[in-house]
């Protein structure tokens, strides 16, 4: 070789303050409708010397479906969680609830919580973004995720430079498989004394929703009789 052979491209190496925030990974797997799962774990890190207080953080869709609007619909609430210390998702009475959102235009942003959002300087703090699924609007086969886009989706209550892998994200997938008894609205059938060869009555009165927000066609049903005559 007849001389060096140089990177024209440098990697810089700074002591400089900033938040760096981290994902939390999560596998996901599949969720029913109703079901309470974290879409997003996060932990930040403050290198400041000085503490923060988070004023504000806006997660996006990652899920896949038919159209934004009907995505955001799947997600019925959000929940941002402050972790309680072990770095598990356990959602509201074990992690703190920071405030709750829903989804529109595929973004939810979180803001004005009802408790101070301390980082200590040189501390790190876990968060979690929860979701309860719709029993309505989910439809099965539908992937639910979510992420942080950049920079812009975190503020704090001082100038603060904020530093990750962007976008952000757990890679937690979660897939709405199948339906649940609470989706299924049951309308009565009424009380009623009956005699041999009365009837016939009303006996069962329900209603099956649709595949969340697309029609369906319903392929076959089956009734047990509970009585004991």
């Amino acid at each position: 070789v007849d001389r060096d052979v140089i990177n024209p491209s440098s990697r810089v190496i700074t002591l400089a303050n900033r938040m760096i925030v981290t994902a939390i990974p999560s596998f996901g797997g599949s969720v029913a409708p109703g079901d309470v799962v974290s879409l997003l774990g996060l932990t930040i890190q403050n290198t400041y010397t000085s503490d923060r207080r988070l004023s504000s953080l806006t997660v996006t869709h990652d899920s896949q479906g038919l159209s934004p609007a009907e995505l955001d619909g799947e997600i019925e609430i959000l929940g941002l969680f402050a972790d309680d210390g072990d770095g598990l998702f356990q959602g509201q009475g074990v992690d703190i609830l920071l405030g709750t959102e829903a989804f529109s235009g595929s973004k939810a942003t979180f803001t004005g919580f009802g408790v101070d959002v301390i980082l200590p300087a040189g501390g790190t703090q876990d968060f979690f973004v929860g979701a309860l699924v719709s029993t309505d609007q989910a439809r099965d086969g539908d992937v639910l995720s979510a992420l942080l886009e950049g920079p812009l989706d975190l503020s704090f209550d001082l100038p603060s430079t904020v530093a990750a892998d962007w976008p952000v994200s757990s890679q937690s997938a979660w897939m709405v498989d199948g339906m649940v008894a609470a989706q299924i609205a049951v309308q009565g059938g009424g009380v009623a004394t009956l005699g041999p060869g009365d009837g016939p009555v009303l006996a069962f009165d329900f209603v099956i929703p649709r595949n969340g927000y697309e029609d369906d066609e319903l392929g076959g049903i089956s009734v047990r009789n509970q009585g004991d005559a």
